[in-house]
């Protein structure tokens, strides 16, 4: 592997502390580190992050590197690389996973909700807020914002379910359909909701999932339930059979 021929970039912020061999003294310095650096032909900084290409493809590594003294002069330096390539690719992949399931959640209208019942925390995001009838960046907690917007014949039940996916013993799943009415602007709508449990042990950390607005197909079955209650009304009035044949 050749150390610096290969153009590379250094991440600062995920460095790690640099390597310390017991004859070894950490050039603090920045005069000595520039010295040392020019000498040894060497720009990465200690504990620094590199990416290149080392041989086959692309490769990350990280470098910690550090002067060493030989009474109070310097007699050369020790360096220690570790490829670290994989851990890059599993950082990109959950990244790319992320945008996905942004992407996903924003065709599909669903809000995102995580729940550490623990700390008592609630955070949602905007789209969330809003089947509750929230304004964008509104405040939230569970149940000044949750359980307060439920319907009044919902709340039971559902804070019923929400316990129910925080028993270890149960499923340790979350699947809800309730209304709810705005606390900002008093609309009545109805929310599909879904989430799993993530445990440690027997304790229950955090509850995530997602809410969907479902009015309109309440809406849609509500019609159909009086077309057909009407239907049935005027069958009964005129004695008449409606026969529906598939041929």
């Amino acid at each position: 592997m050749r150390d610096h021929a290969a153009a590379h970039e250094v991440d600062e912020d995920r460095a790690d502390p640099g390597l310390h061999d017991v004859a070894a003294e950490h050039h603090d310095d920045a005069d000595d580190r520039a010295g040392h650096d020019d000498r040894a032909g060497l720009h990465a900084k200690p504990g620094a992050s590199e990416r290149g290409h080392h041989g086959h493809g692309e490769k990350h590594v990280r470098v910690a590197q550090d002067l060493l003294r030989f009474r109070g002069e310097r007699a050369g330096f020790v360096k220690a690389v570790r490829d670290i390539t994989a851990q890059h690719g599993a950082r990109d992949d959950l990244i790319a996973s992320r945008e996905k399931l942004e992407l996903a959640t924003r065709a599909a209208r669903l809000g995102q909700y995580d729940f550490w019942p623990q700390l008592d925390r609630l955070d949602w995001d905007d789209r969330c807020r809003a089947l509750f009838g929230l304004s964008p960046g509104a405040p939230v907690s569970y149940e000044g914002s949750f359980l307060a917007a439920l319907h009044p014949d919902d709340r039971d039940r559902v804070a019923g379910l929400v316990a129910g996916s925080l028993d270890p013993a149960g499923t340790r799943t979350y699947d809800a359909e309730y209304r709810t009415i705005g606390i900002e602007d008093g609309i009545e709508r109805w929310v599909h909701a879904q989430g799993i449990t993530f445990f440690d042990g027997d304790l229950p950390l955090r509850l995530i999932g997602t809410v969907q607005d479902v009015s309109e197909e309440h809406a849609r079955q509500a019609a159909l339930r009086e077309t057909e209650q009407r239907l049935r009304l005027a069958v009964r009035a005129t004695n008449d059979a409606i026969w529906d044949w598939d041929l």
